[in-house]
């Protein structure tokens, strides 16, 4: 089980019927994300009878294309939980791979650079992955598409975060640049 810092996700193995019990390991939790193929009757009606809502966007491992369009649902998922406040977790079966693939992938979409697992030594599970030729795009290419993920309000504006607009302000043409790392928004020029 893994807890991350950045925000309250957890990556974690198949949960037990026992483990959803327990408070120290699900209290809290309102969102479950299961990127594995498999699911269990019983934990599903525990999620419904404690109001935790659940995801089931099935993950394969080690395959040419794991499902590419699941982990981008993931991730839209894991940002929108994250600036939500809503504690999640998501499982796969050994919660070694999957699962904190998503997780990370989430946290390049907010942040745009990786976060280094220990499991992987100085890559993380998207980069091996890539690697492996477990996923249908390249590392850029998933970085691209994963940084296009994460918009930023501004007013009635919607704006990319990896992208520099010029929206229009009264009367004089304002653009706007976002720093990767935390998204804050900086006045680049004024035309």
């Amino acid at each position: 089980m893994k807890k991350y810092d950045f925000a309250n996700v957890t990556a974690r193995p198949f949960p037990s019927i026992y483990d959803v019990a327990n408070p120290y390991i699900f209290g809290g939790i309102k969102s479950v994300i299961n990127v594995s193929e498999r699911e269990d009757m019983r934990l599903l009606d525990y999620y419904k009878a404690n109001s935790i809502t659940y995801n089931h966007l099935p993950i394969k491992e080690c395959v040419p294309d794991m499902g590419w369009s699941n982990i981008l649902k993931c991730v839209e998922i894991i940002v929108d939980n994250i600036r939500n406040d809503i504690p999640t977790i998501v499982h796969c079966i050994g919660g070694n791979n999957r699962s904190p693939l998503v997780v990370e992938c989430a946290f390049y979409a907010l942040y745009g650079y990786h976060l280094i697992d220990e499991y992987k030594g100085a890559k993380n599970h998207l980069q091996y992955n890539v690697e492996q030729g477990y996923l249908p795009l390249t590392l850029q290419e998933i970085e691209i598409k994963l940084s296009s993920l994460v918009t930023i309000q501004l007013g009635n504006k919607t704006i990319h975060k990896s992208k520099t607009q010029t929206i229009k302000n009264g009367n004089k043409k304002v653009s706007f640049a976002f720093t990767a790392c935390n998204c804050s928004m900086r006045r680049v020029h004024i035309m």
